[in-house]
């Protein structure tokens, strides 16, 4: 049974979202991103087949490349010029003379070709296209050492694990920031501000906060008798609202003062409480690069659309008419969710990691791990061009 990988560019910036967008669109559930020349591909299949355009790619150095191996009683066809790869099939016997044909046709793609074969038919059609074809004589020795293409979901679950892991670093870089709450600016003077100012002083980076609060509770779930029930954040102050289950106060007590944390307790209610100075939202040398390097605000909203519904499909998003100025535009977006995890959370911090958008709220309730809620932001962009 023949096979193919199809092979694809991949938008440079959001592999993960454009992977996993290009796996739904194809239904192809195994795939990986590749790079080649400077740029990423995607390699997509339906089943989970050998990897080799990527141990062809650690094996041999050459610019234009063509291999033609026998494997399982089938052909490997594998093949890339300066243009980018040109195939990465697996064919029968009677489809690969055409296949060759084919490829020896491609305008400007003058390979080096290597084939292996435990017959001699292989070899008279391979440089019946290309004469100076050589014998690959240590294919044997490679055959059963090649991975397999791995789950495309495989890379969202890695994403989350060095999300978490992320977390510890973000979690000493908030420590070492001034404690003192900082009020955030009254949003409706907005237009006051210089937009130099807005982007790159002003503190609210979102992705920073979901990583601490995601770390925070990893803390606050191994301590006894107590569980997070509420997480709410405003105006540069974190709150967590605290459920007994048979907890000490004097326990709950030692950790916030070992955390930093101020603890707020009158009877009825406890909660804990950190004050946190998030990094701006963007960084630039000069207010003329920072202008220029703004994407579009309704692209940006098709990105944010797009990935949080493929990547967190539990949420609910809803746009806030757009506010208008001179160098920018603004609209607010509010992220609904429900029966969502701390996972999804750290998806979403994935997602707007270095992008234009500032948290101006967050809050949710935590019931049996999960989270019902809502995280608020501000999107910024250039206008449309």
């Amino acid at each position: 049974m023949s096979y193919q990988v199809l092979l694809t560019p991949i938008h440079q910036r959001f592999v993960t979202f454009a992977l996993l967008k290009l796996g739904k669109c194809h239904a192809a559930s195994y795939g990986k991103v590749i790079e080649f020349n400077g740029s990423k591909w995607a390699q997509l299949a339906d089943a989970r087949v050998p990897d080799f355009f990527t141990w062809a790619q650690r094996t041999f150095g050459e610019e234009q490349l063509l291999l033609c191996l026998e494997f399982e009683q089938r052909f490997v066809v594998v093949g890339w010029n300066s243009a980018g790869p040109q195939c990465h099939q697996v064919l029968n016997w009677s489809e690969l003379e055409p296949w060759l044909a084919t490829l020896s046709g491609i305008t400007d793609f003058q390979p080096r070709v290597y084939y292996w074969s435990k017959t001699t038919a292989l070899a008279k059609v391979a440089r019946k296209f290309w004469p100076d074809a050589a014998e690959f004589v240590d294919w044997p020795k490679h055959m059963n050492n090649i991975n397999v293409l791995p789950k495309i979901t495989d890379r969202v679950h890695r994403m989350v694990q060095v999300t978490i892991t992320l977390g510890l670093a973000t979690l000493l870089l908030l420590w070492l920031w001034p404690v003192t709450p900082q009020v955030v600016d009254n949003e409706t003077d907005l237009h006051d501000k210089h937009h130099y100012y807005e982007l790159t002083d002003k503190p609210g980076a979102a992705a920073p906060l979901l990583k601490f609060d995601a770390y925070m509770q990893s803390l606050l779930s191994k301590l006894s008798g107590w569980h997070v029930q509420e997480v709410q954040y405003r105006q540069g102050v974190l709150r967590y609202g605290m459920f007994r289950e048979g907890g000490q106060l004097s326990d709950l007590r030692q950790f916030a003062e070992q955390s930093g944390m101020q603890l707020i307790s009158s009877g009825e209610q406890t909660w804990l409480l950190r004050s946190v100075t998030l990094p701006a939202i963007v960084s630039g040398d000069s207010s003329t690069q920072l202008s220029n390097s703004l994407p579009a605000l309704e692209h940006l909203q098709d990105h944010l659309d797009d990935a949080i519904h493929l990547l967190v499909p539990r949420s609910k998003l809803s746009f806030q008419a757009p506010q208008k100025f001179s160098d920018w535009h603004t609209r607010v977006l509010a992220i609904g969710f429900e029966h969502s995890f701390i996972d999804d959370l750290l998806t979403l911090a994935e997602i707007i990691e270095g992008l234009p958008v500032r948290v101006l709220e967050m809050q949710y309730r935590v019931n049996k791990s999960q989270l019902h809620g809502f995280i608020s932001i501000d999107v910024y962009g250039a206008p449309s061009r």
